[in-house]
């Protein structure tokens, strides 16, 4: 509640994004899926999204999930190149996903879906968000 009168108070904006992707495997090196970003003034954006790298998606092979954009002052500022950090593992030594990820000063954390499964990009991933026209 805090960071949300804060936001209104100078003028930035709460985004959210809603995603689905569908795949045959639970890591893949490349992936394509489709969401909508909407913030809170209302404005919505229907973006493409493109995977390079890697992701991790556990106990499911399709999913729909979302995240939380760090605030911003325009939607315009959403689109574009999101990098993970280069090394993450788990608590017993194995890849874990990379649950934030981010570009030019503005992060995008993924939220598990309600089945808890674990998601993210593995590390040196990189997320693209791309407007549809």
């Amino acid at each position: 509640m805090k960071k949300r009168i804060l936001c209104l108070l100078t003028g930035l904006l709460i985004c959210r994004l809603q995603f689905e992707f569908k795949q045959r495997t639970n890591f893949f090196k490349s992936g394509k899926g489709n969401g909508t970003i909407t913030c809170d003034n209302n404005e919505k954006a229907d973006v493409n999204l493109k995977i390079y790298g890697g992701w991790v998606a556990l106990k499911s092979k399709s999913f729909q999930s979302g995240g939380v954009f760090s605030p911003v002052s325009d939607i315009s500022q959403l689109f574009g190149s999101y990098n993970a950090p280069e090394t993450a593992t788990g608590t017993t030594g194995e890849m874990a996903p990379i649950p934030v990820v981010s570009k030019s000063g503005i992060s995008l954390r993924f939220t598990n879906p309600s089945d808890g499964q674990a998601l993210g990009l593995t590390p040196g991933g990189i997320l693209r968000v791309i407007q549809q026209k």
